[in-house]
């Protein structure tokens, strides 16, 4: 999978993406990493300060022998162990929201250009997805949302 992120708010254990009890991406700003896990596959954690109101672009990839975290088109993490199949499950694939925790865990911020692949994606194919453009993103809020 892979998204471009320009959080608003740099709260501890927010920020997740995913399918719960499958495969979650999720950005602990406590620890300053980003966490990538797979029921089948383990996980990895990059160290990473996402800066407040600064896209940056995250991908992560499970490749069946190993799980990479690419931030801005730089490997940064790999491990996991192997795998055959990252398996399936019947949550709900959620951007933004509720994968680390059932429900909750809101992303404050923008989210823009989520992909999710049915095969790995190369270093070259990650690099492209960064240097793709400029985007503009989607503002993920709780309904009902108060000003």
């Amino acid at each position: 999978m892979s998204l471009r992120l320009r959080p608003v708010n740099t709260m501890p254990d927010k920020s997740h993406f995913g399918k719960n009890g499958l495969i979650e991406l999720g950005i602990d700003t406590a620890r300053d990493r980003i966490d990538f896990w797979t029921s089948s596959g383990g996980s990895i954690s990059a160290i990473s300060q996402l800066p407040p109101y600064k896209w940056s672009h995250i991908a992560a990839v499970g490749s069946g022998s190993a799980l990479k975290i690419y931030i801005n088109g730089i490997e940064t993490a790999v491990g996991g162990s192997s795998t055959v199949n990252y398996g399936t499950n019947a949550s709900v694939f959620k951007i933004g929201e509720g994968v680390l925790a059932p429900s909750g865990d809101f992303f404050e911020g923008r989210v823009d250009d989520v992909g999710v692949y049915s095969r790995a994606l190369c270093p070259e194919e990650i690099l492209d997805l960064y240097l793709g453009g400029r985007p503009s993103g989607v503002r993920i809020i709780r309904c009902p949302e108060t000003r």
